[in-house]
C-alpha cells in the first residue's frame, strides 16, 4: 500500500510538472523571431508566408481594368467599374494591394535581419538558407516596385517593425525606392541558384527570375512617371518626367540590358507556342518560357479567383460549371490583332458555353479574356469559383522585349540584337513565318513604338502585365 502511494504522489507530481510545462511551451503559431530562427524548416516556411503577400486581385481585377484593351462588365456602382473609372473614395479605395504589399515586405524584411544571424554548421543548410535570404531580398524588391507603380512616393520601410524608433514614416522619393530595389535584386542574383540547378518550383524566385525583375524594376526606373513636390504637394508641381540624373538612368539601362543578355545567355528558358503558355498554366504544367508565377494551389490562395472573373462565360449547368466574368476585352481589340497572328484567339474568347456545354459565338461586344479557359482544365479545382490557376508574374517574352528595349535606349536606335530579341516574340506570334511579320524599323522613335504595341496592344509585355 505505502509502495503505491509513493507510486501515485510520483505521478502526480511529474503529471503537475508536464502540465505546467505544457502550458508554458510557445504556440506553433507564434513565428516571431525568438522561435523562427532556431530551426532553417521553419525559415523556409516564413518565405513560403512570405509569398502569399506577393499579389492579390486588386492588381488585375480593380487596376487591370478600364485600359484600352479591358472593361469591366458590372454596374456603374461596383467598386471595380469605379476604380477603373477612376472614381475614388475611401469606402472603395484600393487598399488591399497596398497592404498585402507592406506585409510582405515586413516578413522580407524580418527574414534579411535574422538569416544573417542563425549559426549553421554544415554547408548545405548554408547554402539554402542563402538561397531563402535572396528570395527575401526579390520579393522586398517586387513588391515596393508594385507599391511605386500604384501609389507613387511611399514610405520604404527596410528595417522589421519592432525595430523602428517610431511607427509614423514620410514619402520617400520613388527614385530612392527604385534604386533601394535594385540592390536588393542585385543581392538576391549572388545568393539565388539558377532554376536548372534548384529544382525549385516556378512559384519561387529563382536566379533567372531576379534577373528578370531587376530588369523590370530598372526599366521603370529608367523611364517616365508621374512627379510631384514632395515637399510641397502642391498640385501645380505635378508632372510626367524621367529622374533629374540622365547618368543613372543610362546605368539602370544597362543594368536592364545586362540582366536580360545573363539570361538569354543562359539558355534555360525558351518561348513556347502562345497557346501552350495557357494551357499549361490552366492545368498546373510547367514549360520553359514560364518563369515566376504566383501559386494558387489550395484554398487558402484561392482569392483571386483566375478562370471564373477574368475566364470566359461558362453556364452553370455546363459539364465546366459555372464561370462568371466580370471582365471582358473591349469590342475593338480583336481588330488590332494583324491577320493570321496566333495570340488573338488565346487572349480573346469568342465564344461562351452553353448549358449544354456547346460553344455559342459572342457578339464583339461581348467577347472575353481567352487564356484562362475553364474548358481547357483538366479539373474543376478547388470549386467552380476558385480553379487553382497561376498567375503569371514573368515571362521569357518580357525578357526579350525588356533587352530590346534596352539596346534601343542604350544605342538611340535598334541594334541587331535589339531587332533580334523583338523579332523572336513577332515570329512567335506567326508562327516563325518571317513573311508576315513586317519590315523591323532602324530608327529610335519608330522602333520604341513598335515595343509599346508589342507590349501593350498583344500582352507580350516588357512590364509583364498580362492585364486580363
Amino acid at each position: 500500500m505505502k509502495k503505491i502511494s509513493i507510486i501515485l504522489g510520483l505521478a502526480i507530481a511529474l503529471s503537475s510538472s508536464s502540465c505546467k510545462d505544457f502550458l508554458e511551451l510557445p504556440s506553433e503559431k507564434d513565428f516571431d523571431s525568438s522561435t523562427i530562427f532556431e530551426d532553417p524548416g521553419k525559415v523556409e516556411m516564413a518565405i513560403l508566408g512570405a509569398y502569399t503577400s506577393t499579389f492579390n486581385a486588386e492588381l488585375f481585377y480593380q487596376f487591370g481594368m478600364g485600359t484600352d484593351e479591358c472593361i469591366s462588365t458590372e454596374g456603374e456602382t461596383n467598386s471595380k467599374n469605379q476604380v477603373s473609372n477612376y472614381v475614388y473614395s475611401p469606402a472603395i479605395a484600393p487598399n488591399s494591394t497596398y497592404s498585402a504589399m507592406y506585409a510582405g515586405v515586413e516578413q522580407a524584411n524580418v527574414l534579411i535581419k535574422n538569416i544573417p544571424l542563425m549559426s549553421v554548421s554544415d554547408e548545405a543548410t548554408k547554402k539554402k538558407l542563402d538561397g531563402i535570404l535572396g528570395e527575401a531580398y526579390a520579393i522586398r524588391a517586387s513588391n515596393m516596385l508594385n507599391v511605386v507603380r500604384y501609389f507613387g512616393d511611399a514610405p520604404y520601410p527596410t528595417i522589421p517593425v519592432v525595430d523602428m524608433p517610431n511607427f509614423s514614416s514620410s514619402r520617400v522619393s520613388r527614385d530612392t525606392i527604385i534604386d533601394g530595389c535594385v540592390e536588393d535584386l542585385q543581392k538576391a542574383i549572388s545568393l539565388l541558384p539558377w532554376k536548372g540547378e534548384s529544382g525549385l518550383p516556378v512559384e519561387r524566385i529563382s536566379k533567372n527570375a531576379a534577373y528578370g525583375l531587376l530588369a523590370r524594376v530598372a526599366l521603370y526606373g529608367a523611364g517616365y512617371s508621374l512627379r510631384w513636390d514632395l515637399n510641397s504637394y502642391a498640385a501645380s508641381s505635378v508632372k510626367l518626367a524621367k529622374r533629374p540624373d540622365a547618368n543613372r538612368i543610362q546605368e539602370l539601362y544597362t543594368i536592364a540590358r545586362d540582366a536580360c543578355k545573363a539570361i538569354v545567355d543562359r539558355g534555360e528558358n525558351t518561348l513556347v507556342s502562345y497557346e501552350s503558355i495557357f494551357r499549361d498554366l490552366v492545368n498546373g504544367r510547367y514549360n520553359s518560357e514560364s518563369m515566376y508565377e504566383y501559386g494558387q494551389k489550395t484554398a487558402d490562395r484561392n482569392e483571386l479567383r483566375l478562370g471564373y472573373t477574368n475566364g470566359i462565360f461558362a453556364h452553370t449547368n455546363s459539364f465546366y460549371n459555372k464561370s462568371q466574368p466580370a471582365m471582358a476585352a473591349f469590342p475593338t481589340y480583336y481588330f488590332e490583332f494583324a491577320e493570321g497572328d496566333t495570340r488573338r484567339d488565346v487572349t480573346i474568347a469568342n465564344y461562351s458555353l452553353s448549358a449544354d456545354s456547346l460553344h455559342q459565338m459572342n457578339t464583339y461586344a461581348s467577347n472575353s479574356i481567352g487564356k484562362f479557359r475553364v474548358n481547357w482544365k483538366g479539373d474543376v479545382g478547388v470549386s467552380a469559383a476558385q480553379r487553382d490557376i497561376n498567375w503569371i508574374h514573368l515571362r521569357y517574352a518580357d525578357v526579350l522585349l525588356m533587352y530590346a528595349e534596352a539596346e534601343n535606349e542604350l544605342a538611340n536606335g535598334p541594334t541587331p540584337v535589339a531587332k533580334e530579341m523583338y523579332e523572336r516574340v513577332r515570329l512567335r506570334a506567326f508562327n516563325q513565318d518571317r513573311s508576315k511579320i513586317g519590315q523591323t524599323p532602324s530608327d529610335y522613335q519608330s522602333f520604341w513604338m513598335l515595343l509599346f504595341r508589342s507590349a501593350n496592344s498583344n500582352w507580350d509585355s516588357k512590364d509583364g502585365d498580362e492585364p486580363i
